[in-house]
């Protein structure tokens, strides 16, 4: 708290003096809402609950496991010194997988300001703008200021043009696609407006986060096999279990096992494993028994994980784990397509009752609730809202209800997906279908969606190919002036790319979707590299500028696309479609014969 009142004083005696007109509105802030605010995050993120640690806060840093991130400057960046980590700009974004520590970053991030005394750290989670009816600024006040006063946003506006906060606006990936356009551009007006601020912005990758012009983007680094040594004995060191972390080593190390450090290198499915270790020793070798592991273990036997004697929780529900599962699959269904990710008590009890009375399950549903987050822990509760321990066990369990459907439901189910707005951003769940469901997924699916992609290309023309195909993407190119070199590539994420993504090699999506370096560069210095920008780009300030191909599109343009190696990726990847549509249908078409032959003995 010390820290808290030692930052505002510095920030909110200046800002005070600056504003003097308004210095009593100003003093609300800084003398009331924003210590209060600080103070409650600061709270939450000191003590926190990890996957491991679900029952129980822990100390953050008990826990806190340094991740590695990198970008076009650097391929192992640790951060320690928030100002550092600014130098270059004040618009930063990391991108990562599910699970792979960007939320504990987050954190560690927010800690520090504070006691780095750099900035006022304000963090935003994007997933509550999805309901909120005002804009960016309004939503930003309303949480400033609480119901204590009527918000007043121009105040506000002129205490941010100061320039002494820094935003950490976590879940890019979290806000429904029929929202993004409206809250990417109100993103964008804010971060335009008050720019002297610094800006952080997490999310999964593919989910449109590199279109947001000014941002530097960092990507989060896959655990190194001594990091994956180092985290197991790190988290098990609050145990006091040398002796566990010493056989899950020991396992992982196994030559035979080299071929799954791949899931090891999450620290999500890292965790995953430690918790399961002394029910199933062996690794999974796929992502879905891993989810499947830790249900199974959080049911019978998780409390022996953490508390010695082989303790069990009462099941106050009595409800046996297959109904508990049945009520968790449907839950997580009907939650994850109305897009939400964490629940209040009022969403929770309510969303359950419907499902306990569909099922024709007998259960008192406080005690239920009790059992899923005390009993099993496969709901944390933090404060007065609810989650899954991850948003990965929500995807696990709502693509294996779908699968337990019928083949009729299945259809109409994959057929209606491809236009779900959740759909955007969440590949991941949709990958879970693929390997959960294989032969459903790609016949009602895949091969439908497949065949309509195929419909926009089904031309000779490879200029029209080109375009249409950037048109899709809306992709660009952002460019750095004065010499004019490619800084980066954007792209919009759309069901295409996942698909593209599903049957490209790693290495060829990666070119695929970055198409950087630019080949080729060398030769398109000044004077020619300008002379192309500026008769299509499209000037963003005075040292960026962003080239729209499809929607500049001419022939100097296509000429330009060629020449830097665009055309022949495009084509490569519209021809390995045209193949792969006759492969899966042979491979379809197997699995339905071999399966009708075993029923027929």
């Amino acid at each position: 708290m010390d820290s808290i009142q030692a930052l505002v004083s510095i920030f909110g005696t200046a800002i005070a003096k600056a504003l003097s007109d308004i210095k009593d509105d100003v003093m609300f802030y800084f003398n009331q809402r924003i210590p209060e605010y600080l103070a409650s995050i600061e709270s939450k993120f000191s003590n926190t609950k990890t996957f491991l640690y679900r029952t129980e806060t822990v100390n953050f840093y008990d826990v806190y496991f340094e991740i590695s991130l990198k970008n076009k400057k650097c391929n192992n960046y640790i951060v320690k010194d928030i100002e550092s980590l600014f130098k270059q700009t004040n618009f930063i974004s990391i991108i990562g997988n599910a699970g792979s520590g960007k939320s504990m970053l987050l954190k560690h991030i927010f800690l520090s300001s504070i006691k780095q005394t750099l900035k006022i750290p304000i963090v935003i989670e994007l997933r509550h703008l999805n309901d909120f009816s005002g804009n960016f600024i309004e939503y930003l006040n309303s949480l400033l200021c609480g119901k204590n006063r009527i918000p007043n946003t121009k105040i506000l506006e002129r205490i941010l043009s100061e320039g002494n906060f820094l935003f950490l606006i976590d879940g890019y990936d979290e806000i429904y696609s029929k929202n993004k356009e409206k809250i990417t551009s109100d993103i964008i007006n804010f971060i335009d407006n008050y720019n002297k601020n610094y800006f952080l912005i997490t999310s999964r990758p593919s989910a449109g986060l590199e279109i947001i012009p000014r941002l530097d983007n960092y990507y989060v680094n896959q655990l190194s096999d001594k990091q994956i040594e180092e985290f197991t004995r790190k988290q098990l060191k609050l145990m006091d279990d040398t002796k566990l972390a010493d056989k899950i080593i020991a396992v992982i190390n196994k030559s035979d096992n080299k071929s799954y450090h791949a899931y090891l290198s999450s620290p999500l499915l890292l965790s995953m494993f430690i918790i399961t270790f002394k029910s199933y020793p062996e690794l999974p070798t796929s992502r879905a028994k891993f989810y499947w592991n830790i249900f199974d273990t959080l049911c019978n036997k998780h409390d022996s994980f953490t508390k010695h004697g082989g303790y069990q929780h009462e099941r106050k529900s009595n409800l046996e784990n297959e109904n508990i599962e049945k009520i968790l699959k449907w839950f997580a269904y009907k939650s994850f397509f109305a897009g939400k990710y964490s629940f209040d008590e009022q969403y929770l009890k309510e969303t359950l009752t419907i499902i306990r009375d569909k099922l024709s399950i007998s259960c008192d549903i406080e005690k239920l609730i009790y059992d899923l987050v005390v009993s099993i822990s496969i709901i944390m509760q933090e404060g007065s809202e609810y989650k899954f321990p991850h948003r990965s066990l929500q995807e696990y369990f709502t693509a294996i209800l779908i699968k337990d459907q019928s083949d009729v439901d299945k259809q109409k189910f994959y057929n209606d997906l491809s236009i779900k707005p959740i759909i955007l951003g969440n590949f991941g769940f949709l990958k879970l279908c693929y390997e959960i469901d294989n032969k459903n997924f790609n016949k009602f699916f895949v091969l439908p969606n497949l065949r309509k992609i195929i419909e926009n290309f089904n031309i000779d023309d490879d200029e029209i190919i080109c375009k249409k195909f950037l048109e899709k993407l809306k992709f660009c190119h952002i460019f750095r002036q004065p010499d004019y070199s490619c800084n980066t590539s954007q792209y919009h994420p759309s069901l295409s790319f996942f698909l593209i993504d599903l049957f490209q090699p790693k290495d060829e999506v990666s070119t695929l979707l970055h198409f950087a370096p630019i080949k080729n560069s060398n030769t398109l210095k000044e004077p020619r590299m300008k002379n192309i920008i500026q008769n299509i780009g499209i000037k963003l300030d005075e040292t960026q500028t962003l080239v729209d191909y499809s929607k500049n599109w001419n022939k100097q343009v296509y000429e330009f696309v060629k020449l830097i190696g665009i055309e022949s990726i495009i084509l490569e990847v519209i021809d390995k479609i045209k193949h792969t549509i006759p492969e899966l249908e042979t491979q379809i078409a197997i699995q339905e014969s071999n399966e009708s032959d075993l029923l027929n003995l």
